[in-house]
């Protein structure tokens, strides 16, 4: 199953990237729980910004290495308790 942040993950990182070209933004802050977003997103934005992933789960380790190795800053394993909406 996709996690919901997936479903528009593309459109979304081509319009964080074109703000970053404009000026707009200075860094980015994302939250990523499986991780192929944020993967995504440090392929895309390498170089551009810094990019700073917060995860409440622990990262696998090799996708935090994949992803350090881009320049993200990684704030994994933050165990956050569950809010109930």
């Amino acid at each position: 199953m996709r996690g919901l942040g997936a479903t528009n993950a593309e459109a979304f990182i081509e319009a964080v990237s074109r703000k970053l070209d404009e000026g707009i933004f200075q860094s980015v802050v994302i939250a990523s729980t499986l991780g192929r977003t944020r993967l995504k997103f440090a392929k895309k934005l390498h170089g551009k910004t810094q990019i700073i992933d917060f995860s409440y789960r622990k990262i696998p380790p090799r996708i935090k290495e994949s992803i350090t190795g881009l320049s993200m800053v990684v704030m994994d394993n933050a165990g956050l308790p569950s809010v109930q909406v």
